[in-house]
């Protein structure tokens, strides 16, 4: 496996590919809303030339289009090659890199609008089966690796990985985008991921264990300083308000009209599950007989992860039983999905229920929250091929098999607006405001906190940041050396009195070699050699832009890489009642499980590995 290729350090301020994000006047307020410069782009000058100036943030342009198997989700347009080849993907807070999908991703036996449903543009006029790297002049092949994300949520594929160009509203194919070269791409046709992803997060990647980190996009966009920092903003649109409100983001700041009653909370050590939240209660105002209910009373709040990758809100299984009653579904062991009829869905779309969410930094009421309200609109999805045929109306709670599991996903994110800041370590979430019109928007840039003259979103300079935390250093470090010194003192003094009181029988104990099992506290537990826990390298995060940061190291393909293909299964449903038949015993569902109810109809093959690859 050939080593990757990194980006030299001393092309940080290269001038960017094609046309230029240029910079605007830095303001004497880093927190208040930019002017829009007047001087068209061509005219402006070069960033390597003005690499002192502090950028704008970029907002990206959303495309204009709802896509998705699962749900109707508002997409971004992303350019990956030379020339470029459209995708719309999908922004991934969870995530750190590009993911497009494959030419496999759509077979001859999938329906004919499948590269439509999958995100896949034309490209250069033609209708396109996904990306293709041998007609990008750009493309630097690395090799097949595991995807990596969410794995505690059970989900699997490989991609091709290699470097390309990726470029933002019309970058690298038309004058005002924004184009980075050298970017990590994976291309999968893994059915787990319908669309594809465009990453958020900072996390660099390391394809061998001994090699350089490689930037994420965000982090190549700040070290070209193309924005003020890796911060962003963003929520995920909703089709059911106005008719379809797009989403909205904003990277290296965000939108300050779209925000409101925010709470800022801060981001845990653990790189999977920095964006964690406690969920402190969920209310609706109506169920099916129109009462109001809480779903949290019995058994109280829990902490889950914000995370857009996935489209499903996961909860403990209690108030997923609560959710099934209220609102008359129909759990399907088969999917692992919520069902929902023709009756109760007409009732609900009635009633129109209001679920509101209260959010804070404990998972009880500390009276330190802010309140998502979602309509009924928010979960009134429906899911097609390749798990259902026809469309069902479904109910996107899933049932969390553990704590890992809680997450509050993309469905979340439709009536919420969040603001992340690695640099900072902490995140804001807050409802996210609608209207038709909306709003004007109000661009607020986060400056990196080694810029000079940055404040924290919370209104704390840097200065005044970095001057508690020395303080509070200094102190630690004075208490922690009085507390060892006082402990080494008295353990010399406690060992010589042991070694006078040991009995015989504990001599005999421990002479004999028997482990002594003494209960570690509470919760203690030891990982085996086993363990499959080899991704994340480091335990404590650092600053952005040093060599650790976040690392990941890619891990080799899934074993069903290069396994014969299989049939992909579609379940049939009539109505309500499932047609009665078997599923074969060679195929396996999308989601795992098995239902004596349901039959795969269609025989679509699923790469759900890498490029060449079958998913079994």
């Amino acid at each position: 496996m050939r080593t990757p290729l990194f980006r030299d350090p001393s092309l940080s301020h290269a001038r960017p590919r094609r046309a230029h994000h240029s910079p605007r006047p830095p303001s004497a307020n880093p927190f208040r809303p930019l002017i829009p410069s007047t001087m068209p782009l061509s005219r402006r000058a070069p960033l390597s030339r003005r690499a002192t100036v502090i950028p704008a943030p970029i907002v990206v342009s959303p495309s204009t289009i709802f896509d998705g198997n699962d749900g109707s989700w508002s997409t971004f347009s992303i350019n990956v090659g030379t020339p470029p080849q459209p995708f719309r993907l999908l922004p991934s807070t969870e995530g750190s890199e590009t993911w497009v999908i494959s030419p496999g991703g759509c077979t001859s036996a999938d329906p004919a609008n499948c590269p439509d449903t999958r995100g896949i543009s034309p490209a250069n006029g033609r209708a396109s089966p996904g990306f293709l790297a041998n007609q990008s002049s750009s493309y630097q092949a690395n090799g097949l690796y595991d995807l990596g994300l969410e794995k505690g949520l059970r989900l699997k594929g490989n991609g091709e990985y290699g470097f390309d160009v990726v470029g933002l509203n019309g970058g690298n194919g038309s004058a005002g985008g924004i184009s980075l070269d050298n970017q990590i791409i994976a291309s999968t046709p893994a059915a787990d991921y319908w669309l594809g992803l465009f990453g958020l997060g900072v996390r660099p990647t390391s394809f061998t264990s001994s090699g350089k980190n490689k930037n994420s996009f965000v982090q190549s966009l700040k070290a070209q300083n193309l924005i003020p920092s890796v911060a962003y903003g963003y929520t995920a649109g909703a089709k059911y308000q106005n008719g379809g409100t797009l989403g909205n983001l904003v990277l290296g700041g965000y939108d300050n009209s779209r925000i409101k009653r925010p709470i800022s909370l801060p981001m845990t050590q653990a790189p999977d599950r920095a964006l964690r939240a406690g969920v402190q209660s969920i209310i609706t105002s109506g169920d099916l007989l129109g009462q109001t209910r809480s779903f949290t009373a019995t058994i109280g709040g829990y902490f889950a992860v914000v995370d857009s990758s996935v489209p499903h809100i996961w909860m403990p299984r209690p108030i997923c039983d609560q959710f099934e009653e209220a609102f008359g579904l129909t759990y399907d062991p088969l999917s692992d999905l919520y069902l929902i009829n023709d009756t109760s869905h007409a009732t609900l779309q009635k009633n129109n229920p209001i679920i509101t969410f209260k959010i804070g930094g404990q998972s009880f009421d500390d009276g330190n929250s802010t309140s998502i309200a979602l309509p009924y609109g928010a979960f009134d999805l429906q899911i097609g091929y390749p798990v259902y045929l026809p469309t069902q109306n479904y109910f996107p709670i899933r049932r969390a098999a553990n704590d890992s599991q809680l997450t509050l996903g993309r469905t979340f994110l439709t009536g919420a607006y969040l603001i992340v800041d690695p640099e900072r370590q902490n995140f804001t979430l807050g409802p996210a405001v609608f209207g038709n019109p909306l709003p004007k928007q109000q661009i607020v840039s986060i400056r990196s906190p080694t810029s000079n003259s940055s404040k924290s979103p919370s209104g704390i300079s840097t200065g005044a940041i970095i001057g508690i935390a020395v303080g509070v250093v200094l102190l630690l470090a004075l208490v922690a050396a009085a507390f060892f010194w006082r402990r080494k003192k008295q353990q010399n003094k406690r060992k010589s009195i042991a070694a006078a009181e040991l009995s015989a029988a504990e001599r005999a104990r421990h002479e004999s070699g028997k482990p002594d099992y003494t209960d570690g506290g509470a919760g203690a537990v030891e990982m085996g050699a086993s363990s499959e826990n080899t991704r994340h390298e480091l335990a404590v995060p650092q600053t952005p832009g040093t060599a650790g940061f976040y690392a990941e190291r890619k891990d080799t393909p899934h074993s069903f890489a290069s396994e014969l293909p299989t049939p992909r299964p579609v379940f049939e449903m009539m109505g309500d009642v499932p047609i009665a038949g078997g599923v074969s015993g060679t195929t396996t569902p999308r989601f795992g499980g098995s239902s004596p109810g349901l039959t795969p109809t269609g025989s679509s093959p699923d790469l759900g590995a890498g490029r060449g690859g079958r998913r079994r």
